[in-house]
């Protein structure tokens, strides 16, 4: 698997994911893959969404054409139904068959069980995590918080 076939098909399944037990879509449209995430466009955000950003591509040393594909992925999180900002981490009130609404934390229950049960994207495909940072709350737009997860895959340049 190429790196551009990783983010096509990591794109691809993130907005096909559902929430467990239902079939309501947890970004559906809202995943982009990104050279850079675009804050002057933060008004225009759907709550959530996730972008995939590249990070590089590092061969290894003994096996040319092949190597680690480092990308992160963040997702945005608005709600603001609560007056110090807690439903933007733990669920406010819920849009019926959407994910606006939704809190930081369960998003990333969600994502992370996803990602890391990821076995198959038409080949052997095992994504490690190299580091997640705390969750930010963006100023001047509060109560959006973005969490970020820095990631690598085993991927091959041919």
């Amino acid at each position: 698997m190429t790196p551009k076939q990783l983010f096509e098909r990591l794109q691809d399944n993130l907005q096909a994911l559902v929430w467990e037990g239902t079939t309501n879509l947890v970004f559906g449209e809202n995943v982009y893959v990104v050279p850079e995430v675009p804050i002057q466009q933060l008004p225009d955000l759907i709550s959530p969404t996730c972008f995939l950003i590249d990070k590089g591509f590092v061969n290894d040393d003994e096996h040319p054409g092949i190597g680690f594909q480092n990308f992160s992925l963040t997702c945005f999180v608005e709600n603001v139904s609560s007056r110090f900002g807690q439903a933007s981490m733990l669920d406010g009130n819920r849009v019926a068959n959407t994910s606006k609404g939704v809190g930081t934390l369960n998003l990333a229950d969600e994502v992370y069980s996803y990602l890391f049960s990821v076995t198959a994207l038409t080949t052997k495909i095992h994504i490690l995590e190299k580091s997640a940072p705390a969750p930010m709350s963006i100023k001047g737009n509060y109560p959006l918080v973005t969490f970020s997860l820095n990631l690598s895959a085993f991927v091959s340049i041919y």
